[in-house]
């Protein structure tokens, strides 16, 4: 092995056991940092004076971050960031403050049906005055060893009103529990429960 060999492994090496040994908290800080750098530049480059956004690290599963307009909110998935840190830090962080600057410099973009546009050309206009170089709408992480397991309930639950039963979902069923009416269509009464049908 030629020196340049061991100093290029050694950096790997050290590169690789500095992402491992970072943690929980190291991890949040930094994209704490990364995100107020970011808002720094947009204001910079778009003579503005944006607020810092509240950051919140609860996003989980296959969802690296998330622009959450009505809170003036950026979640980020720790998870993801620590498996794919770089790329994360270099992209994620600023397809996610691009989504905040955009609404702060232009309102919720829409088209002529109404639908919302998240990734526009005003947001792609502002991804690249922020300096990103890989504009993408979407992520490809391997997301197995993060995502938690999305297996639909299979289970039904009987309910009657006074003309016939009816089968609900689970979903339906917990809502009924928490307090949600169901009217049949038919004999307008309420449906009660009856008994759970499959697990």
């Amino acid at each position: 092995m030629t020196v340049m060999t061991v100093m290029t492994v050694m950096t790997v090496m050290t590169e690789t056991t500095k992402q491992t040994a970072m943690t929980e908290y190291e991890i949040k800080k930094e994209l704490l940092l990364k995100t107020h750098e970011i808002i720094e530049k947009a204001n910079s480059v778009f003579n503005v004076s944006i607020n810092m956004p509240y950051v919140s690290y609860k996003l989980k599963g296959r969802c690296a971050g998330q622009h959450v307009t009505s809170k003036s909110e950026i979640r980020y998935n720790v998870g993801l960031a620590t498996e794919n840190w770089e790329n994360f830090l270099e992209n994620i962080v600023i397809h996610e403050v691009a989504h905040y600057v955009t609404y702060n410099l232009y309102g919720t973009l829409r088209t002529r049906k109404g639908k919302i546009i998240s990734h526009g050309d005003k947001w792609k206009y502002v991804m690249t005055k922020l300096g990103c170089k890989n504009i993408k709408r979407c992520h490809t992480y391997d997301v197995s060893k993060v995502s938690q397991s999305r297996t639909k309930s299979t289970a039904r639950f009987q309910y009657k009103c006074d003309c016939r039963f009816h089968n609900l979902k689970q979903l339906k069923h917990k809502r009924a529990r928490l307090g949600t009416s169901y009217i049949c269509n038919v004999c307008h009464t309420k449906a009660i429960f009856i008994k759970q049908l499959s697990e």
